[in-house]
């Protein structure tokens, strides 16, 4: 009996000074960023591979002084359907000198644009859990297919997910003087990807629920100022019909069925309802938890700022179903509404690691999901063979050597860059054919024929379940007797019939 308020001393010290499970953290932390590294580069591997880099015929349709979003019959269609803001994030990637070279230049961009906000807001929190709470994002990005394509694959998502976030960090920072700079940069994730579109409703709202009704009518106009003056400028510079073509018109023209939504909300269910349980059993705990004074819960609410990006969350769920159902969509368009949500829940843990009483549980909670998600993933290291040979069979780079080889003789439909790199032309990209075709709107034979190598002999496609070579056959009729090109092992390629 006498030991016993010794022991309950112990233990209040222990969850009030929380050093010894910092040290732990610190030790942990480098064998799982170890296992976050090779498991990454396995990942990259497989973006190259499966993934053309359509998005960056744009990028090079920019610099190149071609028209970003072609009209009908009217010159090449590299299926631009997003806004230009996506195409412009990386003009940096076209200083590689080699497709393989772009394509990883692309890919760390796309990694910097997904990762930077979640640096930016888990930065004042103590050093060796800021790091822990990093990798345990990166982690679940890991785990979850929506959100490893939004990390990894060159694509409109990872600047819009990237702008989205920092306007809705500057409201969670509070930070009054740059609510202006909020409203630009949630004008430029719109003209990123149109999924975004919520943005301009849910970041408001939070703005009206944690500042007020006067800051709330000041950042109406700033965004009412910043949406009118970058679509001019957007106008001007690409053209106001070539953009309500590509970017409204064609997706809207694009029909689905009404049930393809029952297998989507499911597909959404699977994705996102763990996080979604986490996420609610977490904030009735911090709720529960929280100061008498903040158990009220409009105080509650109020004092904790890191659901502004549960809100956005919440609001990209809408758009983000759509998209997955349109013809083409992916579960890419999943990701968003789990990186925001993720975001949430992780901010509001390490803002609580600050507080002195809380600490201990918060950091127990960081620990276990860190172990937990490492050893998910050690499996994934036996991939890394099958990964670098992967890279070694880069479809971008084998066509690009073949075509310097063969200048203006082989059509790569699903892999425009090499054409744009060895051919220095603009060649049609079968993504955008496709498009087109789904939104009802024909190409013309000469239109065509406008925009394929010259001197076609070959063409080719790197055997890929994105690859559909069949649909191209309504293009090319001619070109269906099969043969095999030591250059390009493995590859389905065809030459034209008797010749």
């Amino acid at each position: 009996m006498k030991n016993t308020p010794t022991i309950k001393t112990a233990a209040k010290k222990l969850t009030q000074n929380y050093a010894e499970i910092d040290n732990f953290g610190i030790l942990l932390f480098y064998p799982c960023f170890f296992i976050v590294i090779l498991v990454s580069f396995s990942n990259i591997c497989l973006a190259l591979y499966l993934w053309s880099g359509g998005l960056l015929a744009g990028t090079f349709a920019i610099v190149k002084g071609i028209s970003l979003y072609a009209l009908p019959n009217n010159g090449p269609i590299l299926g631009t359907l997003y806004g230009p803001v996506g195409y412009l994030a990386y003009l940096p990637a076209i200083l590689g000198k080699t497709p393989l070279i772009v394509s990883l230049i692309a890919i760390s961009l796309s990694l910097i644009f997904y990762l930077s906000p979640v640096f930016a807001v888990l930065a004042p929190q103590k050093r060796s859990f800021k790091l822990l709470s990093v990798l345990l994002f990166f982690l679940v990005t890991l785990d979850r297919i929506s959100l490893s394509y939004n990390a990894f694959f060159v694509h409109a998502d990872a600047p819009a997910i990237c702008l989205a976030a920092f306007a809705a960090a500057i409201i969670y920072w509070n930070n009054n003087r740059l609510l202006w700079l909020s409203a630009v940069l949630s004008v430029l994730s719109v003209w990123t990807k149109q999924t975004m579109a919520p943005l301009l409703i849910a970041l408001p709202l939070s703005v009206w629920f944690f500042n007020g009704k006067s800051l709330f009518r000041r950042y109406l106009f700033q965004l009412a100022l910043s949406g009118a003056v970058i679509s001019c400028i957007f106008a001007v510079f690409f053209g106001l019909r070539p953009i309500f073509f590509n970017i409204f018109l064609v997706p809207y023209c694009q029909c689905f069925e009404l049930t393809d939504f029952a297998y989507a909300a499911l597909i959404m269910i699977q994705e996102l309802g763990l996080i979604l349980v986490f996420a609610a059993i977490y904030y009735l705990y911090d709720f529960l938890s929280s100061p008498r004074q903040n158990t009220h819960g409009n105080n509650w609410l109020r004092a904790s700022r890191s659901f502004i990006f549960f809100i956005v969350g919440i609001f990209l769920m809408p758009t983000s179903l759509l998209a997955f159902v349109k013809p083409g969509g992916s579960s890419n368009n999943l990701g968003y509404s789990f990186y925001f949500i993720l975001l949430s829940v992780l901010s509001s843990i390490t803002e609580k690691m600050g507080q002195a009483g809380r600490r201990f549980a918060h950091g127990i909670i960081i620990l276990c999901a860190v172990l937990i998600f490492s050893v998910k993933q050690v499996p994934n290291i036996g991939h890394l063979p099958v990964a670098v040979a992967l890279l070694e069979k880069d479809p971008q780079e084998t066509a690009y050597r073949y075509m310097k080889g063969h200048p203006d003789e082989t059509y790569f439909p699903w892999l425009p860059v090499p054409g744009i790199m060895a051919d220095k032309k603009f060649y049609h990209y079968a993504i955008g054919l496709w498009d087109m075709d789904l939104a009802g709107f024909k190409i013309s034979r000469s239109h065509f024929q406008s925009y394929v190598p010259i001197k076609m002999k070959l063409v080719a496609y790197y055997p890929n379940p994105f690859q559909r070579y069949k649909y191209m056959s309504k293009y090319l009729p001619d070109f269906c007797e099969r043969i095999e090109v030591p250059e390009l092992p493995g590859w389905i390629v065809f030459k034209h019939k008797g010749k």
